[in-house]
């Protein structure tokens, strides 16, 4: 045989084995998926890092650009009680807002980071009483559709795992300012949750900081708009083709567990067969105090459904005094009302503004405190 033959032909097959090998390896390997990164947003401001949450702190606006945070079933079923531990964050380097800044203001110290989200234990439901998690909400949004949002969010969480989140306020059309540290009043609210879990989806809301009469899906948005409104960029560690596809994207009814806004319970034709107290109870708020060392005090409350609430039997008080005044059986609040209680009626002073008063229902639960 020619031995020119012979090589040429035993390096054509060999040419092919090592072909056949390439392609089996090529297709044997792995398809590598790209991984999902820090999902922290990214903005201006101070980033603080507590435990259980991160914010980036706006000294401008003296709350939370944004708080963010990762929501597990496990967060939400713990037993702890909310403490009301309301208190300056030491961890601002320009100070954070204070107490003082709300009172007297009638707004309430709306939590970013719910406090019902953070039961898992007393460090984390201490953590979200900070007040770099505050801003002034109105309590008819507060105690309203915002909510009935926190409440969807957690129901949300019990079926998907794990979700992200992050809350915070839209300055526009703000509603001015409050306190010696001027805290500003925003026009809106956003949250914006992501669910890593297949198949991907985000979803967004934005809600306006007073009364609303629409069910929550009502005021769902996309991502990309909030991020317009607000230079936040909101879960950065995503794959930009993915990140783009799904904050272009929002749709309430792919949310597993999506129900009727637990709000609409409270449409006439229901409270008539139901007991209201059950359901407006809920709406009774104190709305402000008069500090006064000259017996000038005051404590007014405020109802921010559309119904009269009977609140006779509650009780107001001050958590320094043993004092305390029970409201006089059938006493009521009409609707989008306020009632005011004087020095005289209430019987005790208020004489500082670290004085701490609370509201109870006729069960004895605390509803508010100041």
């Amino acid at each position: 045989m020619d031995r020119r033959f012979y090589m040429n032909t035993t390096a054509r097959y060999l040419l092919i084995i090592l072909q056949i090998l390439y392609l089996s390896a090529c297709a044997e390997e792995p398809v590598q998926v790209q991984q999902i990164g820090d999902l922290t947003p990214v903005s201006s401001g101070q980033i603080i890092q507590h435990t259980y949450y991160t914010l980036a702190y706006s000294e401008a606006n003296e709350q939370a650009e944004w708080v963010y945070y990762m929501l597990t079933p496990e967060m939400v079923a713990g037993n702890v009680k909310r403490k009301d531990d309301f208190r300056e964050d030491p961890m601002v380097s320009t100070g954070s807002a204070s107490l003082a800044d709300y009172v007297g203001s009638g707004y309430d110290r709306g939590h970013l980071c719910p406090a019902a989200s953070m039961s898992l234990n007393t460090a984390s439901m201490s953590e979200s009483f900070f007040m770099s998690n505050m801003s002034p909400q109105h309590p008819s949004c507060n105690r309203g559709k915002w909510k009935s949002l926190e409440t969807q969010v957690r129901d949300w969480v019990n079926i998907e795992d794990t979700l992200y989140v992050a809350s915070g306020a839209i300055f526009s059309n703000n509603k001015g300012t409050i306190g010696e540290n001027r805290v500003t009043v925003p026009g809106y609210y956003y949250k914006v949750i992501l669910d890593i879990t297949k198949p991907y989806k985000m979803i967004a809301f934005i809600m306006p900081n007073e009364k609303m009469d629409n069910d929550i899906d009502y005021y769902v948005t996309t991502v990309d708009s909030i991020e317009a409104l607000t230079s936040i960029n909101f879960f950065p560690g995503i794959p930009d083709d993915l990140e783009n596809d799904l904050e272009s994207h929002s749709d309430f009814v792919k949310w597993s567990g999506s129900t009727t806004d637990p709000s609409s319970i409270l449409d006439d034709e229901v409270v008539v067969t139901t007991d209201p107290q059950d359901n407006l109870s809920q709406y009774i708020s104190i709305s402000n105090v008069v500090v006064s060392p000259t017996e000038s005090e005051s404590v007014t409350l405020i109802n921010s459904s559309v119904n009269a609430v009977d609140i006779g039997g509650w009780i107001i008080g001050d958590k320094n005094d043993p004092n305390a005044y029970t409201i006089p059986e059938g006493t009521t609040i009409e609707g989008n009302s306020t009632l005011t209680f004087s020095h005289n009626i209430l019987g005790f002073g208020i004489n500082n503004s670290d004085e701490i008063i609370y509201l109870k229902d006729d069960l004895g639960n605390v509803v508010d405190t100041w």
